[in-house]
């Protein structure tokens, strides 16, 4: 069954049991990995799914961050850059 949760540019949808079971702690990892792809962000679990070997830790390779980083960023910025064109804003 779904996990934690899967999205897109298109939407989102996530697993709500698990959601709700970390809803009240300090920092919403999962959620916060889950939003990140509602921006479209891809999951880095695996050497290969990295753009190189020196990739930083990322909210999106889950367990290696509890916070947000900058390379999340950077990847946010890049997922805009291509949608700006795509939709006209």
């Amino acid at each position: 069954g779904l996990e934690g949760g899967f999205g897109y540019d298109w939407g989102q949808e996530v697993n709500l049991e698990n959601m709700l079971q970390t809803i009240d702690e300090e920092q919403l990892v999962i959620v916060a990995h889950e939003i990140g792809h509602g921006f479209g962000l891809p999951d880095f679990y695996e050497t290969a799914d990295k753009p190189n070997d020196q990739w930083p830790n990322c909210i999106m390779m889950a367990g290696s961050s509890m916070t947000v980083t900058d390379s999340d960023g950077w990847m946010l910025r890049r997922v805009l850059e291509h949608l700006k064109p795509r939709y006209n804003f």
